[in-house]
């Protein structure tokens, strides 16, 4: 086995084009289904935009909360993929089916409490994000119907991702379309009350979305039932105990990235509570801001999965040497796609800034956003496939949940608050606090990376 001196003396370059070839199989699917669930969201955003400011901000805020459950989701997926990955490059089949059995059991027990949640107390929850009581009975219209979507997307959400770590990369791809297409057309029908439907505003954009996620949980478990035994696992082997050997596993690496996504979510809409207390026009901003930053680094997010599914694999075959070489030649793809997302955002945001019916307040606010985000892009990514995809998936989670827990709590918050709600300094400079994290994440995670202490086989624990 290599020593943490010879992993920091490993080259920068994976030589192997099989390596390459693995990027885009995994990355571009992920990819292209990134940008498809933003443009879904992207399109919700155009459509409700249409309705004024008011609805645009409500329906803005009220995904703020929704991706509260997002994220846990993601927690769950990245916590379970680690520990699926590995096992599948160790080719420990029964191990991955308990894993998969337990994302399971997380991801319906969190859709449950959200449900409820949502579903009992919509305006309490707007109330967070805003005092203006336009946006928070807009909200609350969208929040009531959205209660019923969180079990169909966050079981399809986290089952795409085990799938990948299974090498089946193409399933996000279909599903992804067949979600653009109806929640495109139910908005569209639904919002505006077009071909004899009623006019539902923004609970039609709720809605439709829900149709679209039904439709991604039937396709996504209809191939399992239909093509599980391909990969070892049927519907059946939902059902079933856990052993003490995975939960012990899932305690020490896995159950760490739930806690640092949750953590990160609720720094992210503890910064979404300031600026919903700033202005109309800055909430507005910050939709389109993070809408567009989405589309044009999906690449990234693909990267992310990639990244954290090809260590994994590497790891559990107990390749260090390999897996430290991909992982720095990772962090250098993910800089270069964070340059060009950067320079993406700027170019597109006066085109994107143009489709919106925004007061010359809100525009003012976007685009100062947009300059910000776009600036800071190469942070943003770095540290985003280092984070979520290479020390992840070497299993280093603890590490990364105190990252996380620091920098958010200590930086952003506590900045974020103070540039906007205190000194009153102008949407470029609140946005910049509140994104100080992703500077200084960078640069401790890529420390971590080259020190070569990241790479943990779950196999031999």
């Amino acid at each position: 086995m290599e020593s943490n001196g010879d992993l920091r003396r490993v080259g920068w370059i994976e030589r192997d084009r099989a390596f390459y070839r693995e990027i885009f199989f995994v990355a571009l699917p992920v990819a292209f289904q990134q940008m498809i669930n933003i443009g879904v969201n992207l399109m919700d955003t155009v459509m409700v935009g249409a309705l004024g400011e008011t609805v645009l901000s409500a329906s803005s805020l009220a995904n703020q909360y929704y991706n509260l459950y997002y994220i846990l989701c993601l927690g769950i997926s990245g916590g379970t993929c680690v520990l699926s990955a590995q096992y599948w490059g160790a080719g420990n089949r029964r191990m991955m089916r308990e894993v998969w059995r337990l994302a399971m059991l997380l991801s319906a027990a969190s859709a449950v409490l959200f449900s409820l949640a949502t579903l009992c107390l919509p305006e309490r929850i707007m109330s967070v994000y805003t005092a203006d009581p336009g946006i928070i009975l807009e909200g609350a219209k969208y929040l009531r119907v959205t209660s019923a979507v969180f079990f169909f997307h966050g079981t399809s959400l986290i089952m795409v991702n085990l799938l990948r770590t299974a090498e089946v990369n193409f399933l996000g791809m279909p599903v992804s379309c067949v979600s653009f297409v109806l929640n495109i057309f139910f908005n569209y029908v639904l919002i505006y009350g077009k071909l004899g439907f009623p006019r539902m505003e923004i609970a039609g954009a709720a809605l439709g979305t829900l149709i679209s996620r039904v439709a991604e949980f039937v396709i996504t478990f209809g191939y399992l039932a239909r093509r599980g035994k391909r990969i070892g696992f049927c519907l059946r082997d939902l059902s079933g105990g856990l052993s003490k050997e995975l939960l012990g596993q899932f305690r020490r690496t896995g159950l760490a990235p739930i806690v640092s996504d949750s953590l990160t979510v609720l720094g992210d809409n503890a910064l979404s509570v300031i600026l919903g207390h700033m202005s109309t026009a800055v909430i507005s901003g910050q939709a389109i801001t993070l809408a567009t930053m989405r589309f044009c680094t999906a690449f990234i997010m693909g990267l992310n999965n990639a990244s954290s599914v090809l260590i994994g694999h590497e790891v559990g075959r107990g390749k260090r040497e390999a897996a430290q070489r991909k992982g720095k030649t990772l962090f250098l793809l993910s800089v270069a796609g964070g340059a060009l997302g950067g320079v993406l955002i700027w170019a597109v945001s006066p085109f994107i800034v143009g489709r919106y019916n925004l007061s010359p307040q809100a525009v003012d606010a976007t685009m100062q956003m947009m300059l910000a985000m776009s600036l800071l892009m190469v942070f943003q990514a770095a540290q985003s496939v280092m984070s979520k995809g290479i020390l992840r998936g070497g299993g280093d989670t603890a590490f990364l949940m105190f990252a996380d827990l620091i920098f958010i709590w200590l930086l952003d918050v506590p900045f974020g608050y103070l540039a906007g709600l205190v000194w009153g300094l102008p949407p470029f400079w609140v946005f910049v606090c509140l994104k100080l994290d992703v500077i200084f994440k960078t640069f401790l995670c890529l420390w971590r990376l080259l020190g070569g202490k990241w790479i943990r086989n779950i196999n031999r624990e």
